[in-house]
């Protein structure tokens, strides 16, 4: 298979060879052997003199030649057939030429500069041959010193797209030293912790870890954990050796979030008998950065360091009043009873519970609630199947479509908060005709949240809702 410059060279090569035939062919050659005046070829056979007597010239050795000068007709006339053959083609030549990526043989640092000048020729140019590697480690720390460049200037949405990919690129290479490792990625982990407090003797106690990021348009795709490695209260060690394929898939269930604020992880550990008054806490983790990588499922780990953090709790005696109050307040509990909606198997307009049975004597209903809390009190709650005079065990799971979130957990609303839930609640099979839903207040859930401390008391019911069995 002919490289791509090869025609246009060929085509050029016999341009030059036909124009030399031309050139031959006009000039001819001598033919015969008698002298003659170079000048007017005047025949000298015989003369003496040192003039040529037709037309004065001096007859010394440049100026007298042997023989008539004679075209060459073949060479001519296969000069202009090849003419016409190569014509016939140009356009063919002409678009090989025109189709040469000139750009591909200019050298590395001028695409650059014309890449930071937003020559966008020369960032795709950039772009091709920082994933086709090749590059020199020379050339990508001048690469990575361009992408930062660029990363705090206002761009277009191609250009930030460019830059993105390359910056892509130098990662998937590791070509990113410690130093620029440091600049790019740091900014992404800057973490404060934050305590429940106060809590009692044997409660739950809560780490709220916050993060702030810097906003980056070619910094991006990122996705940003946090691994505990080692926490210790009053000097002792309540987790160490934590799973560290948090920042994969798994996460084990004390990286279960409660709490509602983005950039923020809820970490509530079992610290058993903790010493009463105020106590300090010391938190070690390792901070993870990982994006997806191109054409994967997979993720990537580009950036890790350890840190550690500190804070202090106050902790109460466990005969003490619990730090958790519930407000039972029938007016409250009317106004958000007003504010949440229920639709039974997606249907908005359903009276009717669609049950579907399922193996070993189970039924389940996929329910969608959506639950906007207007008042000053936070709703922290179980939810509970009722079928005539029975309460049902249920067991809560995110709904078929929703499967990703698993394992199931729910939420506490806190005020002016609008949370949405897709569960599918599963129950033993029953012979009721009715059902009736039911969001009874618990208040051990807010002890796993960092914050609450005000919950709403009592329950709000929903229904009834007349029954059914699909078979399917």
């Amino acid at each position: 298979m002919l490289v791509w410059w090869l025609i246009p060279v060929l085509a050029i090569v016999a341009a030059g060879f036909i124009v030399f035939l031309i050139i031959l062919g006009l000039r001819g050659r001598y033919v015969g052997g008698e002298p003659r005046c170079r000048r007017c070829t005047y025949q000298l056979t015989g003369i003496q003199s040192q003039r040529c007597p037709e037309c004065g010239s001096v007859l010394d050795d440049r100026g007298v030649v042997y023989g008539l000068r004679k075209r060459r007709w073949v060479v001519l006339a296969t000069a202009l057939l090849l003419w016409g053959i190569w014509v016939s083609g140009h356009e063919y030549y002409w678009g090989s030429i025109r189709r040469i990526q000139w750009i591909q043989l200019t050298p590395f640092a001028k695409v650059l500069r014309d890449a930071r000048n937003g020559d966008f020729d020369g960032l795709r140019e950039i772009e091709r041959r920082s994933w086709e590697g090749g590059l020199s480690e020379r050339q990508q720390s001048a690469l990575a010193e361009a992408v930062f460049e660029k990363d705090g200037q206002t761009l277009t949405s191609g250009d930030t797209k460019k830059w993105s990919s390359i910056r892509e690129s130098l990662e998937t290479a590791d070509a990113l030293d410690d130093d620029q490792k440091q600049r790019a990625y740091a900014r992404f982990a800057e973490t404060t912790m934050h305590m429940r407090s106060p809590i009692r003797q044997g409660d739950p106690l809560v780490i709220l870890l916050q993060y702030k990021s810097a906003r980056s348009a070619i910094f991006t795709s990122y996705g940003f954990w946090e691994i505990p490695t080692e926490v210790r209260a009053a000097g002792r060690v309540v987790l160490e050796d934590a799973d560290e394929t948090v920042w994969r898939e798994a996460r084990p269930d004390w990286w279960r979030s409660q709490y509602r604020q983005p950039g923020a992880k809820v970490i509530p550990l079992d610290a058993g008998e903790l010493p009463v008054g105020l106590i300090a806490v010391e938190y070690s983790g390792r901070q993870v950065l990982g994006r997806w990588l191109r054409g994967s499922r997979q993720r990537r780990l580009v950036w890790s360091r350890e840190m550690s953090l500190a804070s202090e709790v106050e902790v109460l005696p466990a005969d003490a009043p619990d730090p958790v109050v519930v407000v039972d307040d029938q007016d409250a509990r009317d106004e958000l009873h007003e504010a949440v909606t229920i639709h039974l198997n997606e249907d908005p307009r359903s009276v009717r519970a669609v049950f579907r049975k399922e193996e070993q004597g189970e039924a389940s209903l996929d329910l969608h609630m959506k639950i906007h809390n207007p008042t000053e009190l936070t709703l922290a709650f179980d939810i509970v199947v009722r079928a005539g005079d029975r309460e049902l065990p249920v067991k809560v799971e995110p709904a078929r479509r929703f499967a990703w979130l698993r394992p199931a957990r729910l939420p506490v609303c806190r005020p002016d908060d609008t949370i949405w839930l897709y569960l599918r609640l599963t129950v033993p099979v029953f012979d009721e005709d009715q059902i009736t839903l039911v969001l009874r207040s618990d208040p051990d859930r807010a002890r796993y949240t960092p914050d609450v401390f005000r919950v709403l008391g009592g329950e709000l019911t929903f229904g009834p809702y007349e029954v059914e069995y699909d078979e399917e």
